[in-house]
This record gives C-alpha cells, structure tokens and sequence, in this order.
C-alpha cells in the first residue's frame, strides 16, 4: 500500500480540528513572568506580537488559544519590545495598548524578527526572550528560523535569562501528517531545543510551550 503525502490542505483542517483540544498558554505565560520575577527581570523580548483583541469572556476562559502575550508582558510594566512582519498586527496591537494604557514601556516594531533582533538597540541585557513568530506550516523554515532567532539574540541576553518558546507540542511529518504532542518538544523548537540542551539549559516545563533557564 502506498504511503500517503499529506498536503497543506491536509493541514489546514487538522489545524483546525487541533486547536480545540491544545493547552492555552496563558498559564505558561504566567509562569514564564514569574521566573522573570524572581531574577529580577528588567527587559522582555518577544518575537511574534499578539494578534487578537482580548475580550471579557477570553479573560474568563483564562484566556484564548493566542494567549495575548503582548498584553501581559506589557503589563508587566517593565521595558517591553515586540516585533511582528505583519504591519496589522502591529498597528492592532498598537490600538490594544493605547486603549489599556499601556504604551509607554512598550517598543513595537514591525520587521523581520532575526533583523529585529540584529538592529534594535535594547536598554540592557534580554531577560526573558519569547520566541512565536514563524508559523508551523509545512514546507517552511520555521525551526531553523527560531534557532536563527535564537543564535542572533544570545550576545544580547543578560546573565540569567528565560527562553520561552511556542507551540513546542506540534508534530509534522510527510508520513504521518499533523498531531499534537505535549511531550514532543518540537513545533518551532524542533532545531533550537536540542541546542539549548546541549548549552546546559534547564526545562523547567513542557507541552504548548517549553520554558527553558541557564540558571
């Protein structure tokens, strides 16, 4: 029997049927900003803006499939930059802040994510970098672009520091197609996980997103 090719199409509505039963991040998030509390964090970098409206009802949920990281860093109330390629996203997140008052420690930029990180001038050292920009599609680079992100970043991260990174539960093969994984550590950190580990970083946490420390 021959083996099947999955395609994108394929992709799209095993996307779509996934994203029911995937963990929200809202908790991971969470739990990233307390780690970045308790070493004292002073500077966040992420890397793909939230690109949806929070509503009252995400709230009750504990929050959407997105998770609107960039509301809650932002919140955080320390310096904060953020970049996404998608200017409408910038510009909607922009509108977000604005109406929440929370603007005046944030930086958003619209850009490529690794020129981001090579041309942006910070405060001080990265503290917490959050890694979700290129989507998990096959066919694309999206591993090797978060590892980029990654390589690009590591001059600028401060002693102790928090890499947390996005949909590491997504499994993708030609064989097999798509499927969800809590354990997989795959996804966008496919390439740069392995690279952390061997670096002697620690996980402290798995599944929707995997949350690693050099500390």
């Amino acid at each position: 029997m021959a083996k099947v090719k999955y395609t994108e199409d394929h992709y799209a509505y095993w996307v779509m049927q996934w994203q029911r039963r995937r963990d929200k991040p809202a908790k991971s998030l969470n739990k990233a900003l307390n780690l970045f509390r308790e070493i004292n964090g002073e500077l966040i970098v992420e890397i793909g803006s939230q690109r949806t409206e929070c509503s009252d009802e995400d709230e009750e949920k504990d929050c959407c499939i997105d998770g609107h990281s960039s509301v809650l860093f932002a919140e955080e109330g320390v310096d904060f930059f953020t970049c996404d390629i998608d200017a409408g996203a910038s510009k909607l997140l922009q509108q977000i802040l604005i109406s929440k008052g929370l603007e005046g420690n944030c930086s958003i930029w619209n850009a490529d994510g690794i020129e981001f990180l090579q041309n942006a001038e910070f405060p001080k050292k990265i503290d917490l970098l959050y890694l979700d920009a290129w989507d998990v599609n096959p066919g694309e680079q999206y591993a090797q672009n978060h590892l980029k992100a990654f390589l690009v970043a590591e001059p600028r991260l401060n002693d102790k520091h928090i890499i947390l990174i996005d949909d590491t539960d997504i499994v993708w093969s030609d064989t097999h197609g798509f499927s969800i994984d809590n354990t997989a550590l795959a996804g966008k950190g496919e390439l740069l996980v392995p690279v952390l580990l061997e670096r002697g970083y620690k996980l402290q946490w798995e599944g929707r997103q995997a949350c690693f420390t050099n500390y």
